[in-house]
């Protein structure tokens, strides 16, 4: 009976399963006992259905009855026990308790290893979900090695050209940017693009997907052109295969909104916006606060402060409400709030939020790229307010740090630069600052202003 219940819960007919597998508990448990291995597997499998139904909370119960069973049964190193650590690690997962769900995962590979060393699939898995929670705790220095590994071990045992190990690339290329390391993040996600495009065609949705990281790289290196034409074939193939209103065609209208916005491009940038956040909702799944932030960019281009300071405030609350890897992407949007107070010639709340956007970037490393937007918005504004000798410090320090990843053509190298002419009261070389392949770019018009006098 269990049997054939898993047999219809791995075709996805989950309502002929479900009679199955609960009959099959309840015979086991009254002929067997509730204490017998054959009723724990039973349960084990009951508990898969209420996970592929979204009942998660009843799936952690039954998983946590069998993981007592089993350690009775079998012992505390058994694989079959740490087979039941994995699933509750990913059952809390599921429910966002990522630290519960860290040490379920580190319990499940202590006991695999144990059994099987390092060069065994089952191994493996627990390595990639112990990653993957790590990404999401934000601890990203602790899980970029273990998702390096398994891109080796991928490669090795199934080969370069390979579906997971194109996925294993992918993922080891998000936790490569939040570290800042952007060369390397472009570099991985041009590899497994490769490699999807060799195996699964340009038409595949997962090539798609990497289209559209791909285009944020190279948005986030300064290479917008390159950008622009990735997030543009991305769309186009999401309209072609999906249906009006997809989620993942919204997903791909934000990416390229996104690009445009840095292009200059606001009209075509303010519509897919706007299409997006209907499909999506105002708060982006995948990256919290972040359309909020494109609908404020767009209303700043086209002169509308304050519609822009409403929209990045939503931003900033959406990020503040979520977990560590959406708080991430906080410091940004306060330096961004700063910026555009400064806009508003309101140079004293501009002061505080950019110095609670160096207090947000705190927990960086030294030399990380998101440090650079913080150390800018704070080096403006105290320039604004007369303090020049520590504006100053901070522009050098922002210009250092962005010229690592950004053409020095790039707007924000140039609006850094202008900022340091108008602190050193250089209005000649503050306008040739601004001049150039972004002469006019709705961004520079409040950084042309003269600077306040020290103070004495």
């Amino acid at each position: 009976m269990s049997a054939i219940g898993n047999v219809y819960l791995d075709l996805g007919e989950y309502d002929k399963a479900a009679p199955l597998l609960q009959d099959a508990v309840r015979i086991l448990q009254k002929d067997r006992g509730p204490d017998d291995l054959e009723t724990a597997a039973a349960m084990l499998s009951l508990a898969e259905w209420h996970i592929a139904t979204g009942q998660v909370s009843q799936a952690e119960s039954l998983e946590r009855s069998v993981l007592r069973i089993r350690q009775r049964a079998l012992g505390e190193w058994d694989p079959k026990v740490g087979a039941v650590w994995n699933n509750l690690g990913m059952a809390m997962f599921r429910q966002g308790r990522m630290a519960e769900a860290e040490q379920a995962q580190r319990k499940a590979l202590d006991i695999k290893r144990r059994s099987w060393g390092e060069d065994n699939e089952s191994v493996r898995i627990s390595l990639n979900n112990l990653a993957i929670t790590l990404y999401r705790e934000g601890k990203y220095a602790e899980a970029e090695p273990l998702m390096r590994a398994n891109v080796d071990y991928r490669a090795r045992v199934l080969g370069e050209d390979h579906p997971s190990t194109a996925t294993s690339i992918h993922n080891w290329s998000f936790v490569l940017g939040r570290l800042g390391r952007y060369s390397e993040q472009e570099k991985a996600t041009r590899r497994a693009l490769a490699i999807r495009l060799k195996i699964l065609g340009e038409d595949h949705p997962d090539t798609v997907y990497l289209l559209d990281s791909l285009a944020t790289v190279l948005e986030r290196r300064g290479l917008v052109e390159e950008a622009l034409s990735c997030a543009r074939k991305a769309l186009a193939i999401r309209i072609k295969l999906l249906k009006p209103g997809a989620r993942e065609t919204a997903l791909s209208q934000e990416t390229l909104a996104s690009v445009l916005i840095e292009h200059g491009d606001i009209d075509e940038a303010a519509g897919l916006v706007n299409a997006a956040a209907q499909t999506l909702g105002a708060i982006s799944e995948a990256m919290p606060g972040q359309i909020e932030e494109e609908q404020a960019l767009v209303s700043w281009a086209r002169g509308d402060l304050a519609g822009a300071d409403r929209s990045i405030l939503k931003a900033i609350q959406s990020a503040q409400r979520s977990g560590a890897e959406a708080r991430f992407d906080l410091p940004g949007m306060l330096a961004t709030r700063a910026g555009l107070l400064r806009a508003s010639g309101r140079t004293d709340e501009a002061l505080q939020v950019a110095r609670e956007s160096m207090t947000a970037a705190g927990g960086l490393p030294d030399g990380h790229p998101l440090r650079a937007d913080p150390e800018a918005a704070a080096g403006g504004a105290l320039c604004d307010s007369g303090q020049r000798a520590e504006g100053e410090r901070l522009l050098k320090q922002a210009l250092a740090l962005r010229g690592t990843y950004l053409p020095v053509s790039h707007r924000l190298m140039r609006t850094v630069e202008v900022d340091l002419a108008r602190c050193r009261h250089a209005p000649h070389e503050a306008v040739a600052a601004a001049a150039g392949p972004y002469v006019g770019h709705w961004q520079m018009g409040y950084l042309v202003r003269p600077a306040k006098s020290a103070a004495h």
